[in-house]
Order: structure tokens, then C-alpha cells, then sequence
């Protein structure tokens, strides 16, 4: 889990007129290569651990990516 006050990367808040909803939003490059904002959990917690698993995944292609040979 994150710290108290420190959102997971990606992770946004849209506020509705009730409630608010939880998206991992990836950058602009990362959206070009494939990667989706995805609706996450209506619980800011479960929603928190949703998104820093996607950014693990993330992380992962990434380190997989770099060690490619050239």
C-alpha cells in the first residue's frame, strides 16, 4: 500500500457529483504502445492496490524492454 497521502503512479480521481471514481491513466507514450486507462475498484484502498499492481506490470515490461539485445 502507499503511504498516507502519496498516490500510486498513474493513479486519478475524477470526482463526481456523489462520489468519486478511481482510473489508472497511463502517459500519453505508454497509451501509443498499447497500454488503457482502466476503471478501477469504487474503494480508494482496493483501488490504490489495483493500481500499483498494473504499475509492477508496467515496471516489468519495462525491465524486460532493456534487456533486450540491441
Amino acid at each position: 500500500m502507499t503511504p498516507e497521502g502519496k498516490k500510486p503512479r498513474y493513479f486519478v480521481v475524477k470526482q463526481l457529483k456523489d462520489r468519486e471514481i478511481y482510473y489508472w491513466q497511463p502517459a500519453a507514450p505508454l497509451q501509443k504502445i498499447g497500454y488503457r486507462t482502466r476503471r478501477l475498484s469504487d474503494a480508494r484502498e482496493e483501488a490504490q492496490a489495483q493500481a500499483e499492481t498494473y504499475n509492477k506490470e508496467l515496471d516489468e515490461f519495462r525491465r524486460k524492454e532493456n534487456q533486450k539485445p540491441s
